[in-house]
């Protein structure tokens, strides 16, 4: 199967508001970590809150809709076999490079204030090659650059629909290397939706030639995935959280194919989007900083505690970001650039 039909990646150029779905993205997460994984983390909220509802029900959607726009944003510049080389460079020095800086920030900060991410001192090194905390997401997805990178260059472009399928299977079948390192196996979590970014380029032509049938099919696979949810909710008291099954995946195809072919861009909202990375990485200071002055001055509100977390989750990096550009060796530590 050949993936690539000559089309010029850019055909979507124009309307596809990949900066407002990065945006969104971004508040998502924030917002999740606001609330917390779970009740006893975060805000320390149960069911049936609506926020405890909105941080469950878009489980499907938050880091996925990362991966697929990273595939998207790919797919317009691929690796050719002969830069294979300097793209894996340029992805260390502009990914990894800070991504290790603020993974060893957040562990000695956890170490510090001896909260449930913190370790032995000796072991800080240990989590710069493995999975801890959000950073999972990072290493998950310098391992399919690299590895689908490859793969890309070598085949020139071609069996995208081949590579994707197979990687259905694999989500599907919930296989796992049974390793932490360079979280490897939320690699293969999250390579369905980077591919499926990759593929939506790759076929732009047809994408936009049957827009309309296809949106109809798609709003009615992500209806079905919301009421089948609904359905876990009715039964159990609870959204399923189980991110490997059909319900999932067609919750977050749909809604990721959905963001390209009908999303407005919202331009206020993108004005975020350029710190996106600086955000992923450093939120979680913003975030746990405001739960802990509200802690101290006695903020029991749980919605202005959401607010006020939301907003010191964004502030906070886009400080960082711009005191980052200030020193050359700073940028180059901190934004990677």
């Amino acid at each position: 199967m050949v993936a690539s039909s000559g089309v010029s990646p850019d055909v979507f150029s124009d309307h596809v508001p990949i900066e407002t779905m990065r945006a969104i993205a971004v508040v998502m997460l924030v917002s999740y970590h606001v609330v917390g994984m779970s009740p006893g983390t975060g805000l320390d909220i149960s069911y049936p809150h609506p926020l405890r509802l909105y941080a469950d029900f878009f489980v499907d959607l938050r880091m996925p809709f990362f991966a697929f726009i990273a595939g998207y944003i790919y797919a317009l510049r691929p690796v050719s076999l002969e830069h294979y080389a300097g793209f894996v460079t340029g992805k260390l020095r502009r990914l990894y490079l800070p991504g290790a800086v603020a993974i060893t920030a957040f562990a000695v900060s956890a170490n510090l204030l001896g909260n449930r991410f913190s370790m032995a001192w000796t072991d800080i090194w240990y989590v710069i090659l493995h999975s801890y905390a959000h950073f999972w997401f990072l290493q998950a997805i310098l391992v399919i650059f690299v590895v689908f990178g490859l793969w890309d260059a070598l085949l020139n472009r071609r069996y995208t629909g081949f590579v994707l399928l197979l990687s259905l299977v694999i989500y599907l079948s919930n296989f796992h290397f049974g390793t932490q390192f360079f979280s490897v196996d939320s690699a293969m979590y999250l390579l369905p939706f980077f591919l499926l970014g990759v593929f939506a380029v790759r076929h732009a032509a047809q994408l936009a030639k049957d827009a309309v049938p296809f949106k109809v099919l798609l709003v009615l696979i992500c209806a079905a995935c919301v009421l089948w949810n609904a359905k876990v909710y009715y039964d159990t008291g609870a959204f399923s959280l189980y991110r490997r099954d059909l319900q999932s995946l067609g919750f977050g195809f749909s809604a990721c194919l959905l963001a390209i072919l009908w999303l407005p861009r919202w331009h206020v909202l993108e004005r975020l989007s350029p710190y996106a990375f600086t955000v992923y990485l450093y939120h979680i200071f913003g975030t746990s900083g405001s739960r802990m002055l509200c802690n101290g001055i006695g903020i029991a509100d749980t919605e202005l505690r959401f607010a006020l977390g939301v907003m010191a989750g964004l502030a906070l990096p886009v400080l960082i970001h711009r005191a980052a550009l200030r020193s050359p060796a700073t940028s180059r530590l901190v934004l990677g650039r």
